[in-house]
């Protein structure tokens, strides 16, 4: 739920509203105050970490299909082998890694991680406030 120009933000589902207190959305207490620069960062590191999240899961799963894939094409046309001018070690292993690659990307076009922080951005200015270096 987005209030545009809300200050409080509950940090477990993103809602954002006028007033400090418990969340309208989902009820979690407290609240914290986006016009506070370390909010805002903390804010945005937790987005990042939902996302490195989200990237070592998908990649967990590719990395199955990357082992069994291959090995199940070589066993059942070892002809391939002959195809391929490289050895026979390297041929399997490149195949996994391609493979493992191939579907990590694919997972990650497929599947988006949650952001709930994205009105953030980069920019400090929604508030009326200057980042201060």
């Amino acid at each position: 739920m987005k209030i545009d120009g809300a200050p409080w933000v509950c940090s477990e589902c993103g809602g954002r509203q006028e007033t400090a207190g418990a969340c309208a959305a989902c009820g979690e207490d407290p609240l914290v105050d986006a016009r506070e620069a370390e909010m805002r960062e903390l804010l945005r590191e937790m987005d990042l970490r939902r996302k490195d999240r989200f990237e070592r899961r998908t990649l967990w799963i590719a990395i199955p299909f990357g082992i069994v894939l291959p090995v199940l094409v070589l066993a059942s046309l070892p002809v391939i082998f002959d195809l391929v001018p490289a050895p026979p070690l390297l041929t399997v292993v490149g195949s996994m890694i391609g493979v493992t690659l191939v579907v990590w990307i694919g997972l990650r076009k497929l599947f988006k991680p949650k952001v709930r922080f994205a009105w953030l951005g980069d920019s400090h200015e929604e508030f009326g406030h200057e980042e201060l270096e």
